[in-house]
């Protein structure tokens, strides 16, 4: 996206320049292909005139530097370009984190603006050069002549289309033509900025006006006099002249949220935003995904915001990055979070683990937390609790940050001592040593008792603390006894889900509450620090090893062998800092719930099966046994049969799949009285001869009763054409009980199966259709809903603009343009409850709906009286099949529970996933 100041405000003779955001084409995913391939290549210097070759290569050896004082920087997905205060122009391109290669432009620029296909500067003669960076040798360049004759003063690139400004203030735009990003307006500007799909100006008047793609509002410009305009992904940014940022557009992570007060700068990036403060500092917003919301402390005079990445530029003009770094690497680490199984390499002074996260204190005040983006500053203490964490700063307040449905994370004003973070509320010590909590307070958690402690520790809905003498007080929750503080003296608590333990005055432990795992059970010996977890509890020993008690399910009491300076425990999950600073994690790494383990980016459930796409290609499907909302322990999810890969999309049915290939054909499978069939035994169940054959064997243990479990595959039918799907390209698919719908590459809806009197006009286009058991829905390209029943009754259509539909058993809901949610009855235009507020997507179950909200939480409600339960983890996508739902968390894990808040049972690690003949 591209900054632009008005020349007043410019501290440098430059323009100073952000991200142009051409770092995406029509149609391409955020996430761009060329980030994940390459090695360092070499360092490269310009030379030769600028009629000859514009790269030439000096050095072949060492890792790539970017070297220089800039006075502006652009930047695209991984690649950028800085405009040196000499005139020059040095481009680089990056490859999971690391340089790829840097290379030295020719000749004398004033203007750069980068892109990930075709960047363009503006010479010192006033005229316009474009190339392609195909790597540090490749400059491809394009031609220009097609751009109106005359003079320009800057250059702005988009996805796909390019604007530059006269010398007279006029626009001339080319490229592509798909949303009338060209058709830049008459009039006289001061500057320009490209976006994915659209572009804005600042008029002479200090007023902006956008044109282009408006899907989203992006090209909606506020009234209102402003400096400066940025045009990011899909959203636009602006600074007025009272030095407040005012974002618009798509709001699916919270980029368009701008923090208040005074700024001097704004950038829009790909799905996050950031502006420069007058006192210099960055602050950034939105998606943290790869780690570029997380601006470093210290002073800058510009800043730009890219697709997966920022820069900034230093007062001594040096660059500095942050973010681009893939969460999901093979090493399990964030750019700089705690490794969940491996030593990290950052170095920590405190560790603190949750149910589904984990977060460390670095030795230099920052926090890293894996799957949940940390706030920047620096921090003296960390404390984690159910699927949220808070923090005390060096001037002692507390931020708290994660799950929110019970105002846990809403740390009250003030200054504290210490904090401590529990199952869904959170307390702190105040200055003048109270206790005050926050949160759920179901259970008396909050409800802090008078009087002066010294330490506080937070389980799931209780809360205990130590006051000055040295006696424990607890309240909350007290049905597993875990609130009935023995007497004595102590040095330190730890609260787990319903046990709490203590540190005596003589260093032994002594637990209290439920104890069924063990966990009230304490080893003998000396200890100098505890920690509790859901059901187990780990203590550091006088001789500084680790000793864990109680549930070993995950093997998060199977603590390794060394010597640690501290341990933490949360969830099914332990960890130790070690004396140089590194954390050994140990337990349940990745938190499987019902669905195969590896890394994914989409899901689809329906009623007794789920299907999840791999980050290859691959799919993996397993059945789902939680009816009647009863998970019981011999109900083992069995992995399925599925093609050979690769897809790019998979729908699950309630009687067969259907994916989509790379080439955009569509293949469908069934799984309805066929195979793989598991039969769980208390001893092996021989292979039927002649029709069944065995695909997969393994052994399983649960609550002392072996099983033989035997996976087999039989013929399959093929009635009704379902899975012989048409001919063609799609871009979407949806499947029912007997039908399929696919949305063609034109936009057309086209139907296969037994639900022909579903089947859509084909004179119509759309944008998404939806299938449930009883009608389909789709959204039209005008943002118009239009539905299809199966009987001949009237499905009711509602009236107002909509992004995307999802149709239940009983009735569709649909996100409005403005991302709120309205749901309607099938033939009726009752609506039921749903939750207030903003929704990135939906999805039905059998009589449930889950919505994901920008900030990647997930919240669940029913149409018939139920009370679906909501997870505590963050996701990127979601998908609800029968009574039950499931997710793609933000590490790409999966995660599935039922209404009730039972979590599914995991598949068995040692069953192989089996193929399809």
């Amino acid at each position: 996206m591209l900054l632009k100041l008005v020349a007043a405000a410019v501290a440098v003779a430059i323009a100073v320049i952000a991200w142009t955001g051409g770092d995406r084409s029509p149609g391409d995913s955020g996430s761009s292909a060329d980030e994940r391939s390459g090695e360092p290549a070499m360092v490269l210097r310009a030379e030769g005139s600028p009629g000859g070759s514009d790269v030439s290569a000096v050095e072949t050896h060492g890792e790539p530097q970017i070297t220089g004082r800039f006075a502006a920087i652009s930047l695209a997905s991984s690649n950028g370009c800085g405009l040196r205060t000499d005139g020059s122009m040095l481009c680089w391109e990056f490859d999971r984190g690391r340089l790829n290669w840097v290379s030295e432009r020719s000749g004398e620029f004033t203007d750069v603006s980068a892109a990930r296909w075709q960047d363009c500067a503006v010479r010192a003669d006033k005229t316009i050069t474009c190339w392609s960076q195909h790597g540090p040798e490749s400059f491809e360049r394009y031609d220009t002549a097609h751009v109106t004759d005359g003079q320009f003063t800057d250059v702005a690139t988009g996805g796909g289309h390019w604007c530059a400004l006269r010398t007279d203030g006029t626009v001339a735009c080319w490229g592509s033509t798909l949303s009338g990003e060209v058709e830049a307006p008459a009039g006289r500007f001061t500057a320009i900025t490209g976006g994915w799909g659209h572009s804005c100006g600042l008029r002479v008047d200090g007023a902006v006006e956008c044109w282009g793609d408006n899907e989203f509002g992006q090209a909606n410009a506020p009234e209102g006099r402003f400096t400066a305009v940025d045009a990011g992904g899909e959203h636009s940014c602006a600074l007025t002249v009272e030095a407040a940022v005012i974002c618009w557009g798509r709001n699916v992570d919270g980029e368009n949220d701008a923090p208040p007060g005074e700024f001097t700068t704004a950038a829009a990036g790909g799905s996050h935003s950031c502006g420069l403060r007058a006192d210099g500092t960055v602050e950034c917003w939105g998606s943290n995904y790869w780690g570029q919301a997380d601006a470093p402390s210290g002073r800058f005079t510009v800043v730009a915001a890219g697709g997966t990445r920022s820069c900034g530029l230093r007062a001594d003009g040096s660059l500095e990055c942050w973010g681009g770094d893939d969460p999901r690497r093979s090493d399990g680490r964030l750019s700089d979070g705690v490794a969940d199984d491996a030593v990290s390499v950052a170095t920590f002074s405190a560790i603190s683990v949750a149910d589904d996260h984990n977060c460390g204190l670095r030795t230099d005040g920052i926090l890293a937390c894996t799957r949940l983006s940390p706030p920047t500053g620096q921090f003296i203490a960390i404390s984690s609790g159910g699927s949220h964490s808070c923090g005390l700063r060096t001037f002692g307040t507390v931020t708290c940050w994660g799950a929110d449905w019970f105002g846990q994370t809403a740390a009250p004003g003030g200054m504290f001592t210490s904090v401590a973070a529990g199952g869904k509320h959170s307390c702190g010590l105040r200055a003048d040593a109270s206790a005050e909590c926050w949160g759920d307070d179901g259970a008396g958690q909050t409800d802090a008792p008078d009087g002066t402690f010294r330490a506080l520790a937070a389980g799931e809905d209780h809360t205990c603390a130590l006051r000055a003498d040295g006696s424990a007080e607890c309240w909350g929750d007290n049905s597993a006894g875990q609130t009935d503080a023995p007497d004595g003296t102590f040095r330190a608590l730890a609260a787990g889900e319903d046990h709490t333990c203590a540190l005596a005055a003589d260093r032994t432990i002594e637990c209290w509450g439920h104890g069924q795992a063990g966990q009230s059970d304490p080893p003998s010996g000396l200890f100098d620090a505890i920690a509790s977890g859901d059901a187990h509890s780990c203590g550091l020993r006088a001789d500084e090893t680790v000793a864990c008690w109680g549930s070993n399910a995950a093997g998060q009491s199977d603590a390794p062998d060394g010597r640690f300076a501290a341990v933490a425990a949360g969830g099914r999950r332990s960890c130790g800092l070690r004396h140089d600073g590194t954390v050994t994690c140990w337990g349940d790494k990745t938190i499987r719930l019902g669905a195969p383990d590896g890394e994914f980016t989409a899901v689809s459930a329906s009623n007794t099966l789920a299907c999840a796409l791999r980050v290859e290609g691959a799919v993996s499907c397993w059945t789902v046994t939680s009816d009647d909302w009863r998970v019981r322990s011999y109900e083992l999810p069995r992995p399925l049969p599925v093609p050979d890969g690769p897809f790019t999309a998979v729908a699950a049915g309630g009687s067969h799949t259907c994916g989509i290939r790379p080439d955009a054909s569509i293949s469908c499978w069934s799984y309805q009285d066929c195979g793989p069939t598991n039969l769980p035994s208390l001893s092996p169940i021989p292979p039927q001869p002649n029709t069944l054959s065995p695909i997969v064997a393994a052994n399983r243990t649960l609550e002392g009763v072996s099983y033989a479990l035997v996976t087999t595959i039989a013929p399959c039918p093929t009635d009704g054409g379902v899975l012989e799907p048409p001919d063609g390209r799609f871009t979407a698919i949806s499947v029912g009980w007997g039908y399929s719908c696919g949305l063609e590459e034109a936009g057309t809806i086209r139907c296969w199966g037994s639900g022909s009197s579903q089947a859509f006009d084909p004179s119509e286009r759309f944008r998404s259709v939806a299938i449930g058991n009883l009608n389909a829905c789709a959204v039209r390209t005008d943002d118009t809903i239009r539905c299809r029943d199966g009987s001949s009754s009237q499905v009711s259509e509602p009236a107002g603009r909509f992004r995307s539909v999802a149709v239940a058993d009983g009735h569709p809901c649909a996100i409005r343009t403005d991302n709120t949610i309205h749901c309607w009855r099938n033939n009726t235009e009752w609506q039921p409850d749903s939750p207030s507020g903003e929704f990135a997507s939906i999805t039905g179950g059998e009589t449930h709906f889950c919505g994901l909200r920008p900030n990647g939480t997930v919240e669940c409600w029913g149409s018939f009286g139920d009370e679906p339960h909501t997870p505590q983890s963050l996701f990127t996508d979601i998908s609800a099949g029968g009574r039950y739902t499931c997710g793609v968390r933000t590490n790409g894990t999966l995660e599935c529970w039922d209404l009730l808040a039972r979590t599914l049972p995991d598949i068995p690690d040692n069953v192989a996933w089996p193929a399809r003949a």
